[in-house]
């Protein structure tokens, strides 16, 4: 049998493990792109967030959005031909930390080269097959050193080209095999003519920070950044004029189709408004006009005079067939931010979300349609007690109902305007909302299937966000500053219940008549008596969950967020063990999820931010993710290895243990609660075997043989 090394096992696992959760709204994918490039006429790349690939063959026609096996954000893309290509990219919960991993097959599977500790890394050009450059530094508004790494061998080795104090350096061109060019922050401009070993500064003037350069011949370019800043030479850099477009915004990309014929991108963000332009020249810079106003430039791209991409910023991918007169969004389906998620049967589902958005399934989510609810509210809560009715509930005291599965919708008369979060019916006829405005809280009922509410509760210091009920009488609202309340009578008197906490809770879901589970920000409690007493459960560091599932009394799903570095990143956890451990999942978003629901073991949807919708075919895949796994020597002692039966397991603690074949199956799950335990693996195939244990500490990973 051929032996593996075990870093490739476990980048292949990743690869495989990490198809677990698929995008089915917005298409081909939802996270902000960063960068495009095209190898040839037909093939095409874009990268972006959360290890965002997508790729064309059909001249950019249409996008399919591959698995990368990595959580980093990509910076850079560059492609040498159709099939090898290299990405830069940045790990935001590493604050500093940089990588460059290289495809061979289009982009199906990514190896991650060997840099050494980098800072973040921004660009990267190839000049041909072998030789390469990259570069980075720290990050704005703190940038650090300079750095430029050259490889000469297809990636398979870096070295860190010298260099005196620059800044953070932002983008790479070159003209041909030996000449270059880097700009960064600061005005720095700095060129090459032996191929990258040394590089000359040179004087551009301004010392606004540079995002962009481009040269359309060996000796004309351009470089473009900050405050409008754009800047040409005619002599390779020896001197500079500026130029303008007309803009004191940020110009952060420059693409020339021929010497006069060019393109700038930029944007500026507010606190109130994003404005995004796209100039042309067709004079070589002299005069610039605007293209438009509403489309993402943060990376611009044309396969010839008339066909362009450009993306960055926002979700979409636009292209032009007429020089940039216009543009069309090659992505589908709404952006808008979604709420709420639940089906009807294992085919039949409903989302909700922002601006009176309502989407409908009918075949698992492989098609969303979006229905007319007649608002624009915000829609935060939906539920439906049967297959024909359901319930929808929003801002300014908005009640929707359906009673054909979804298709119409109906408003209903809700006696307030208070925003309301949470619906829950017992029967077709009986429900009960609940709002809360600041922190005055509300919960209102109907007996009549919403022809008229009547209000149970209505008083300050609380604002209640969820409301679930056990059975006809029993149910449970949480709310703000720790509290839950509980009605034995179908709501006519409540019950403050002991929670011991401050937390603002959000969803709730109960397994059975007392077993109960509430989110509360990285929080989650659990009670298995009816409330009266709780057991709290703290996710790990910036991690939110705001909603709770489960499919049976072990095995439940929290979704959320991870708030930290650049931004929001989707979480989801799940627990086996009726909530006593929890670990992540591998999913596709980089958006925050607000809901999740599933309608059996492993069919299951998750919606959130930027009209996220992912689903899993197999109940979330494995607790593996690209930076958990650890490769350190001793983590997990596994003996006799290569073992023909019986396998000995020694771990640093107790936890959960998964094996996985090399196709990221996962074959077998244990509780291990000694320090060695002994599994039978004698069923097993021949073969190599990867074993990762979970633990509160961290994670340990190792590999048997079975023979």
């Amino acid at each position: 049998m051929k032996k593996l090394s075990f870093f490739l096992i476990a980048l292949f696992f990743v690869n495989a493990a990490t198809a677990q959760w698929t995008w089915q709204n917005p298409l081909p994918q939802g996270l902000p792109c960063s960068s495009v490039f095209f190898s040839d006429a037909i093939h095409g790349y874009v990268v972006g967030r959360h290890g965002t690939f997508i790729k064309t063959t059909d001249g950019g026609a249409n996008w399919t959005a591959l698995t990368s096996g990595i959580t980093d954000d990509f910076a850079s893309v560059h492609f040498t031909d159709a099939d090898t290509g290299y990405v830069v990219a940045n790990n935001n919960f590493s604050p500093g930390t940089g990588s460059i991993l290289k495809t061979t097959d289009g982009g199906i599977t990514w190896n991650s080269l060997a840099i050494g500790t980098s800072p973040r890394l921004w660009s990267v050009w190839f000049t041909n097959a072998n030789t390469g450059i990259a570069v980075g530094g720290g990050d704005y508004p703190s940038p650090s050193q300079g750095l430029i790494l050259r490889t000469t061998n297809g990636g398979a080795t870096w070295a860190t080209m010298s260099l005196s104090s620059t800044g953070t350096l932002s983008a790479v061109c070159f003209t041909d095999d030996t000449t270059g060019y880097v700009v960064g922050y600061y005005g720095v401009i700095l060129k090459t003519t032996d191929a990258g070993i040394t590089w000359n500064y040179l004087t551009s003037g301004p010392t606004n920070g540079l995002f962009s350069v481009f040269f359309p011949t060996h000796d004309t370019g351009y470089v473009a950044g900050t405050y409008g800043t754009l800047l040409k030479t005619t002599n390779g850099g020896t001197t500079w004029t500026a130029m303008s477009t007309g803009t004191y915004d940020d110009l952060q990309t420059l693409f020339f189709t021929d010497a006069n014929t060019g393109y700038a991108g930029g944007s500026y963000f507010s606190s109130t408004y994003i404005n995004v332009n796209i100039f042309k020249t067709t004079d070589g810079g002299a005069t610039w006009t605007i293209l438009t106003t509403d489309k993402p430039a943060g990376s611009i791209f044309f396969t010839d005079a008339n066909t362009g991409f450009t993306v960055g910023g926002g979700t979409g991918i636009f292209r032009t067939l007429d020089g940039g007169m216009n543009w069309t969004d090659l992505s589908s389906g709404t952006q808008n931010e979604l709420y709420s998620v639940r089906f009807t049967d294992s085919q039949t589902g409903i989302a909700v979300g922002k601006y009176g958005t309502i989407l409908k399934t009918t075949n698992g989510g492989t098609n969303w349609t979006n229905i007319s609810s007649g608002t624009s509210c915000y829609l935060g809560s939906v539920f439906f007690p049967d297959i024909n009715t359901g319930y929808v509930v929003g801002d300014s005291g908005t009640i929707l109902k359906t009673t054909n599965g979804g298709t119409n919708w109906t408003v209903l008369h809700s006696g307030t305007t208070t925003p309301l979060n949470s619906v829950f019916f017992t029967s077709a006829s009986t429900g009960y909302v609940t709002g809360y405005l600041q922190d005055w809280g509300m919960v209102i009922k109907t007996t009549n299937g919403g022809i008229t509410w009547d209000t149970l509760l209505n008083h300050g210091q609380y604002g209640y966000n969820r409301i679930c009920f056990t059975d006809a009488n029993t149910g449970y609202v949480s709310g703000r500053h720790g509290t839950i309340l509980k009605t034995t009578n179908a709501g006519a008197t409540w019950t403050t219940l002991p929670t011991g906490t401050d937390f603002d809770f959000g969803d709730a879901f109960f397994t059975g008549p007392d077993t109960g589970y509430f989110t509360a920000g990285n929080h989650l409690l659990k009670t298995t008596d009816g409330g009266n007493s709780w057991t709290s459960y703290q996710f790990g560091p910036w991690i939110y969950c705001w909603s709770v599932f489960f499919t049976d009394p072990d095995t439940g799903y929290a979704v959320g967020g991870k708030n930290k570095g650049d931004g929001p990143y989707a979480v989801v956890e799940k627990t086996t063990d009726g909530g006593a451990s929890w670990y992540l999942l591998n999913q596709v978003s980089g958006w925050i999820l607000n809901s999740v629901c599933f309608t059996d073991a492993n069919n299951g949807y998750a919606v959130g931010m930027g009209g996220t919708i992912i689903t899993t075919n197999n109940g979330g895949g494995s607790p593996v993710g690209v930076n958990e796994i650890k490769l350190a020597s001793g983590s997990i002692k596994l003996y006799p290895n290569p073992t023909s039966r019986n396998l000995n397991i020694e771990t640093v603690e107790n936890g959960t243990l998964f094996v996985f074949n090399v196709n990221g199956v996962l074959l077998l799950q244990k509780k291990l609660t000694e320090p060695s335990t002994p599994i039978d693996v004698n069923t097993l195939p021949s073969g190599i075997y990867l074993v990762k244990m979970v633990g509160v500490k961290g994670v340990q990973v190792g590999k048997f043989i079975k023979q």
